[in-house]
């Protein structure tokens, strides 16, 4: 169990217990953990349609994810979507292929797939030469 003391939510001096990432309680304790001298604390944000940052791109096979996971948690990003453009299917099915469980930076528990299978109508920047219609099987 990790225990944040002394911190600021909502106006009020509190301590958090979190377990297996979980917040398991809110409320004084006299349990050792990190003192955090009064700070406030905010939920961290979601973002759910990145397509990257700092110059990188989500949906480029070649991109490490984890620089953009590392500078989207510093920017208080707790969760992000890596959001994939209409693009030739082997790329994409090389950049959904990397393994999103790195350990640091913000969580990133899938992919936001902007197509292939969108409508031409509606496709707006996506690259129209690599939308496809979809099929059941």
């Amino acid at each position: 169990m990790k225990v944040l003391k002394n911190v600021k939510l909502y106006g009020e001096l509190t301590d958090i217990s979190v377990e297996n990432g979980k917040i398991a309680a809110i409320g004084k304790t006299d349990m050792d953990g990190t003192d955090f001298g009064g700070n406030e604390i905010y939920p961290g944000l979601i973002d759910t349609h990145s397509h990257g940052c700092i110059g990188l791109d989500a949906s480029d096979r070649d991109v490490i994810l984890s620089k953009i996971a590392d500078y989207e948690l510093e920017c208080g990003v707790s969760t992000w979507y890596p959001t994939t453009s209409t693009a030739d299917a082997d790329d994409l099915l090389t950049v959904t292929a990397m393994n999103l469980n790195i350990g640091h930076g913000a969580n990133m528990p899938g992919f936001h797939m902007e197509g292939p299978f969108i409508s031409k109508e509606k496709k707006g920047a996506q690259n129209e030469a690599h939308i496809l219609l979809p099929d059941a099987t």
